[in-house]
Protein backbone atom coordinates (compact mmCIF):
# COMPACT_ATOMS: atom_id res chain seq x y z
CA UNK A 1 0.00 0.00 0.00
CA UNK A 2 1.11 3.25 -1.32
CA UNK A 3 0.72 6.31 1.44
CA UNK A 4 0.90 9.96 -0.05
CA UNK A 5 2.10 12.49 1.68
CA UNK A 6 -0.25 16.19 2.85
CA UNK A 7 1.24 19.27 3.19
CA UNK A 8 -0.34 20.64 6.97
CA UNK A 9 -0.50 24.16 7.76
CA UNK A 10 -1.56 24.94 11.25
CA UNK A 11 -1.91 28.29 12.31
CA UNK A 12 -1.99 28.56 16.47
CA UNK A 13 -3.99 31.66 16.69
CA UNK A 14 -2.87 32.60 19.96
CA UNK A 15 0.33 31.07 20.16
CA UNK A 16 -0.57 28.53 21.79
CA UNK A 17 -1.57 24.85 21.71
CA UNK A 18 -5.09 24.67 23.56
CA UNK A 19 -6.43 27.78 21.67
CA UNK A 20 -7.61 28.63 18.64
CA UNK A 21 -6.50 27.20 15.73
CA UNK A 22 -6.87 27.00 11.89
CA UNK A 23 -5.72 24.27 9.54
CA UNK A 24 -5.90 23.42 5.88
CA UNK A 25 -4.25 20.98 3.67
CA UNK A 26 -3.05 21.88 0.59
CA UNK A 27 -4.72 21.15 -2.28
CA UNK A 28 -8.33 21.37 -0.54
CA UNK A 29 -10.46 23.77 -0.76
CA UNK A 30 -11.35 23.38 3.25
CA UNK A 31 -10.49 25.03 6.43
CA UNK A 32 -10.64 23.73 9.73
CA UNK A 33 -11.39 25.85 12.75
CA UNK A 34 -10.78 24.55 16.46
CA UNK A 35 -11.69 26.97 19.44
CA UNK A 36 -12.38 26.43 23.12
CA UNK A 37 -15.70 27.65 24.16
CA UNK A 38 -13.88 30.99 26.08
CA UNK A 39 -12.85 31.96 22.74
CA UNK A 40 -15.65 31.63 20.27
CA UNK A 41 -17.14 34.64 20.38
CA UNK A 42 -13.76 35.63 18.83
CA UNK A 43 -13.74 32.86 16.29
CA UNK A 44 -17.36 33.83 14.82
CA UNK A 45 -16.08 36.95 13.77
CA UNK A 46 -13.91 35.66 11.35
CA UNK A 47 -14.86 35.77 7.77
CA UNK A 48 -14.84 31.76 7.24
CA UNK A 49 -17.88 31.49 9.57
CA UNK A 50 -20.12 33.50 6.98
CA UNK A 51 -19.58 30.34 4.43
CA UNK A 52 -21.08 27.42 4.90
CA UNK A 53 -20.01 24.50 7.13
CA UNK A 54 -20.13 21.14 9.20
CA UNK A 55 -19.76 22.35 12.90
CA UNK A 56 -18.84 19.70 16.05
CA UNK A 57 -19.72 20.61 19.95
CA UNK A 58 -17.93 19.35 22.20
CA UNK A 59 -19.53 18.83 25.57
CA UNK A 60 -18.66 17.28 29.31
CA UNK A 61 -20.39 13.73 29.69
CA UNK A 62 -23.81 13.26 31.64
CA UNK A 63 -22.16 9.82 33.29
CA UNK A 64 -19.67 9.28 34.43
CA UNK A 65 -19.16 6.06 32.13
CA UNK A 66 -18.86 8.35 28.86
CA UNK A 67 -15.88 10.75 28.24
CA UNK A 68 -17.48 13.30 26.17
CA UNK A 69 -20.37 14.03 24.27
CA UNK A 70 -20.97 15.88 21.04
CA UNK A 71 -23.09 17.04 18.86
CA UNK A 72 -22.64 17.40 14.79
CA UNK A 73 -24.27 19.90 12.55
CA UNK A 74 -24.45 22.08 9.58
CA UNK A 75 -25.56 24.88 7.96
CA UNK A 76 -25.15 27.46 5.17
CA UNK A 77 -24.35 30.34 7.93
CA UNK A 78 -22.20 29.18 10.34
CA UNK A 79 -21.82 32.51 12.31
CA UNK A 80 -25.69 32.32 12.66
CA UNK A 81 -25.53 28.85 13.48
CA UNK A 82 -22.91 28.59 16.21
CA UNK A 83 -24.53 31.76 17.77
CA UNK A 84 -28.31 30.14 17.92
CA UNK A 85 -26.52 27.36 19.73
CA UNK A 86 -24.59 29.56 22.29
CA UNK A 87 -27.86 30.80 23.21
CA UNK A 88 -29.86 27.44 23.00
CA UNK A 89 -27.19 25.85 25.09
CA UNK A 90 -26.59 28.19 27.72
CA UNK A 91 -27.78 25.80 30.38
CA UNK A 92 -25.46 23.21 29.00
CA UNK A 93 -22.72 24.48 27.57
CA UNK A 94 -20.21 23.31 25.57
CA UNK A 95 -16.45 22.62 25.58
CA UNK A 96 -14.87 23.08 22.74
CA UNK A 97 -16.06 23.78 18.74
CA UNK A 98 -14.50 22.56 15.48
CA UNK A 99 -15.91 23.70 12.14
CA UNK A 100 -15.37 22.72 8.84
CA UNK A 101 -15.38 25.37 5.95
CA UNK A 102 -14.93 25.86 2.29
CA UNK A 103 -12.47 28.47 0.88
CA UNK A 104 -14.39 28.55 -2.12
CA UNK A 105 -17.95 29.18 -0.88
CA UNK A 106 -18.67 25.11 -2.12
CA UNK A 107 -19.01 22.45 0.66
CA UNK A 108 -18.90 19.08 -0.43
Amino acid sequence: MMISAKDLSVLLLHGTVKGPKTAQIKGWSGKAIYSPIENVGEILARSEFERPGVYILKFSPRKNIYNERIYIGESGDLRRRLKSQITRRKNDPFESVIAFTSTDDLLD
